[in-house]
């Protein structure tokens, strides 16, 4: 949970603040919240009701799961935004480990890669050897960079990480973190057991957060290696048809493509305030009449600037008098 004012107390509910996602939060167990009307904090009797109360600015659930017949260890947050309205959204992240024969298999997986990327580095090489040099490096250093080097990048950072991935689920859910805290012993202060706990789930974040940097990773090699692809379909006369008229029309499509970004941007958030006083016709017009500003505009320059305001306020007006 989370304050709206500037100032934190010390103690909420008995509890002390944590420094968590970068937020100072309080925190408390799931089931004593529901399970018990009354709860006793330093000697104090606390009702579980007040724990929303009216500087409550957002509240989140967090639940960590482990199925160890797959290495598969989940995290699941829900989180509820309180303000004029209450928003509620969700977050799944997964990290499973790979252990024994699959983990040989990735193993020779990540070799033969890093062997296909030498031998296309050879090849590339005698192939530039018996061309104009000068000439073919601008296409040599495209050819390296996406089929040998990021490869080789992310075979080798991700060969790391899967094969520490078994100590990786010991230390944030298995006995050396989430689940070797020692709840039932009577002898470790609550503190430490909290303080046990959020560092195994902080790691375990840590780790998710790699994963989701190495999917973002492989998705921007795996799309240079698409547009690549493409591009050498040009060879073919009939298929240069169609890449030639791409390239020609990339800058249009570019234009095309930030001034709808940079209008939506602008359009969007006021969308739940149109709503209150505008039909969904006028609403559908307003889009319509955007779309046909963004084509009569080719680059957002001073002038054209001037030019898609007019001419999407023309647009406007006309659509809104026929929605009318």
């Amino acid at each position: 949970m989370s304050c709206s004012t500037a100032s934190t107390p010390s103690e909420f509910f008995g509890q002390t603040p944590l420094d968590l996602g970068g937020q100072i939060q309080f925190y408390e167990f799931l089931q004593s919240i529901t399970d018990a009307p009354i709860l006793v904090r330093n000697g104090l009797p606390q009702e579980t009701a007040t724990f929303i109360d009216a500087q409550t600015k957002s509240i989140t659930v967090a639940m960590v799961t482990f199925a160890p017949e797959y290495g598969l260890a989940s995290t699941i947050s829900i989180t509820a935004t309180l303000s004029t309205e209450v928003s509620v959204d969700f977050a799944v992240g997964h990290f499973q480990s790979l252990e024994g024969d699959q983990l040989q298999q990735y193993r020779w997986v990540s070799y033969i890669g890093f062997v296909l990327a030498v031998v296309i580095l050879i090849e590339k090489v005698v192939t530039i050897a018996h061309k104009n040099v000068r000439a073919e490096i601008p296409g040599f250093v495209v050819d390296f960079i996406i089929q040998v080097f990021l490869p080789i990048v992310y075979f080798s950072i991700r060969l790391s990480q899967v094969a520490a991935s078994k100590a990786s689920i010991l230390e944030t859910v298995g006995t050396e973190g989430l689940a070797g805290v020692p709840w039932s012993s009577r002898s470790v202060s609550l503190g430490s057991k909290v303080g046990q706990f959020f560092d195994g789930l902080e790691k375990f974040e840590a780790k998710l957060s790699n994963e989701s940097l190495m999917g973002t990773f492989y998705f921007v090699h795996a799309t240079a290696a698409l547009f690549r692809l493409i591009f050498q379909t040009s060879a073919h006369p009939r298929t240069a048809i169609l890449v030639n008229t791409m390239i020609q029309a990339a800058g249009d499509l570019w234009s095309f493509t930030l001034s709808l970004s940079l209008s939506l941007s602008l359009i969007l958030p006021l969308l739940p305030a149109l709503s209150l006083c505008l039909s969904l016709s006028i609403l559908l017009s307003l889009c319509v009449c955007l779309c046909f500003s963004l084509f009569r505009v080719r680059w957002l320059s001073l002038s054209h600037s001037l030019s898609f305001a007019l001419s999407f306020s023309l647009n406007f007006s006309l659509f809104l008098s026929l929605s009318l």
